[in-house]
């Protein structure tokens, strides 16, 4: 238990729940954001989605490399800022269609940027304590996605029911602006 208090365990975790946070709660409020906006079918919106997980398939191979080059706390910080601004971008009023998709697109590669140097940070400072307890960690890693993922959707559902889509994201991308700023105030050392 002494590993969850080292900065990169306890920023990963926070990275995992943000990030997981606002991605679960797009999965029940995209649909119906696309539905309300564009009168989309339920196998339209589905080909849409497609375009917000590609895109983190690409990049995550890409922000691991960049990882290797410059430190993941440069990738971190870059994906972290790009997300923040990404989440708005999506729920602009009166976008079209094509550019929903193409905002949806930098979002889904901001995800893979953002998340790629969290996991290798937290093993990295398991290492350096001397310490082999990887799958402690990557369990606790598992219960804070887990966490966010029971959350996610309440809370997005909450922000679109009383708000409406543009709320909810720009909430998520402001959660995500707090969180980089406390990051970069106390310092990401480790990553």
């Amino acid at each position: 238990m002494t590993l969850l208090k080292g900065k990169p365990i306890i920023f990963g975790l926070l990275v995992t729940i943000a990030v997981a946070g606002m991605f679960s709660g797009l999965e029940p409020t995209l649909p119906v954001h696309l539905h309300n906006t564009y009168h989309l079918s339920p196998g339209a919106v589905g080909s849409v989605f497609i375009s917000l997980i590609i895109p983190s398939m690409i990049t995550a191979t890409l922000a691991g490399i960049a990882s290797d080059r410059i430190g993941g706390a440069r990738v971190l910080v870059a994906g972290m800022s790009a997300m923040a601004v990404a989440a708005i971008l999506p729920a602009i009023p009166g976008l079209s269609l094509p550019a929903t998709i193409g905002a949806l697109v930098v979002l889904g590669g901001t995800q893979g940027v953002t998340m790629t140097p969290v996991l290798p940070a937290m093993a990295r400072y398991v290492a350096s304590k001397g310490s082999t307890s990887y799958a402690a960690v990557y369990g606790i890693s598992n219960v804070a996605y887990s966490v966010a993922i029971m959350c996610g959707p309440s809370v997005a559902g909450v922000l679109l029911g009383r708000f409406g889509f543009f709320a909810e994201m720009a909430t998520f991308g402001g959660i995500l602006a707090v969180l980089l700023v406390v990051l970069k105030v106390v310092g990401l050392d480790g990553f």
